[in-house]
């Protein structure tokens, strides 16, 4: 049995340059290579390219995938975390989660799980993940402690030994208001979308006002002429990496908040019932909505099955001879189509009329086509044959 991999590489800030094209192509002999995106499947072997290399070399993202149970994302934040000692200390607590600083600035933040093959479900689409986790990149560097959280969930969970042990961290404020997009990431990983739900019950919005906002107290704080310079070099340069540097900026000068958080004191298997409890809420909510669904349409499909018979009540023969039409063009479609019409003339009509006119047409239809036996299948099926 072959082994699958699935390895992938996204630009988000800028294109690579030609230079940086040209050591990528190195990298593999077998990747789609573009300016903006690397990828590469395997079935059998894997990739030997330098993961770190190519994110320092313009790459930002990395999603690795193996079916026999290893899953790793890695993001480069080119100008480190926006984050306190304090606040990260309990997010890398686990091997599962690294930040490798890079020597001249900024880092690489890794997730990496293993698990035993078939534990988890299969992928097979991975755009959608690499969409997740450019969004959490774009949180990250912002300070949105609800990216650095949900990605903890993403490693943390994995580490099966220590479920009743470990603690969870503080809870940011907000986290069930994480963007859908980002919380496309833990099912990459195996995990129900619903934690971060689970870990917010009990835990406040955030909705920062104006004078708590660290962005908006900087942009006060600027003079006229760095507004207009900054707005000249937005129109100009590369949007991303400028928003970069100015986030760093910010957070550089101190007047970055550290994001609100609630200590909760869950343990990592508390989160796992609570998510449980979470998903059959979740699935009888989605039962009762499919049902109304459900009943919605039938109620449409009556409605305009009444308005069919009014107009055969009033011109049954019309309905007759469509019926005789529709099945002379053939297909099993139009022989349930022809069936349904001459039962449906029947129930218009109604008493022996009604049986009488719709069991001739049906009789007559049979007659002039002998050898459609799915047509008088059909017809039978209706009580429309003897």
């Amino acid at each position: 049995m072959s082994e699958y991999q699935y390895v992938a590489f996204r630009a988000v800030d800028r294109p690579l340059s030609d230079t940086q094209l040209a050591y990528a192509e190195k990298q593999s002999s077998r990747s789609e290579l573009s300016k903006w995106e690397m990828s590469v499947e395997y079935h059998y072997g894997s990739f030997r390219g330098d993961v770190n290399g190519l994110l320092r070399g313009g790459f930002d993202l990395y999603l690795a995938y193996a079916d026999y149970g290893e899953r790793e994302v890695r993001l480069r934040l080119p100008h480190g975390l926006p984050f306190s000692r304090k606040i990260l200390a309990p997010f890398l607590a686990f091997d599962n989660i690294t930040w490798t600083k890079d020597a001249k600035g900024g880092g690489i933040l890794t997730v990496a799980i293993s698990h035993d093959p078939g534990e988890k479900e299969d992928i097979e689409e991975f755009t959608v993940y690499l969409d997740a986790l450019e969004s959490i990149r774009q949180q990250l560097i912002t300070g949105d402690l609800r990216a650095f959280y949900l990605l903890w969930l993403c490693g943390a969970v994995d580490e099966f030994d220590e479920l009743d042990e470990t603690v969870a961290p503080p809870v940011p404020h907000g986290l069930d208001q994480m963007p859908a997009k980002s919380l496309d990431l833990l099912q990459f990983f195996g995990l129900d979308p619903l934690f971060c739900q689970a870990a917010a019950e009990g835990v406040p919005a955030y909705e920062p006002s104006d004078d708590e906002d660290p962005i908006q107290l900087w942009a006060r704080s600027i003079s006229e002429t760095r507004s207009r310079a900054l707005l000249l070099r937005f129109l100009k340069d590369d949007l991303v990496e400028t928003k970069a540097e100015l986030i760093a900026e910010i957070h550089d000068t101190g007047k970055m908040i550290d994001w609100p958080t609630t200590p909760c004191e869950r343990t990592l298997n508390d989160l796992i019932s609570a998510v449980s409890i979470l998903r059959i809420t979740e699935e009888k909510k989605q039962d009762k909505i499919a049902k109304a669904e459900a009943n919605r349409q039938a109620a449409k499909v009556e409605k305009i099955r009444q308005a069919r018979m009014e107009q055969m009540r009033a011109s049954p023969q019309t309905w007759l001879t469509k019926a005789e039409k529709t099945a002379a063009a053939g297909g099993t479609d139009n022989y349930r189509a022809a069936a349904e019409m001459l039962a449906d003339v029947r129930e218009a009509i109604g008493g022996p009329r009604g049986e009488r006119l719709a069991g001739n047409r049906a009789s007559k239809i049979a007659k002039a086509h002998p050898t459609r036996n799915m047509l008088k299948s059909a017809l039978r099926k209706k009580g429309l044959l003897p």
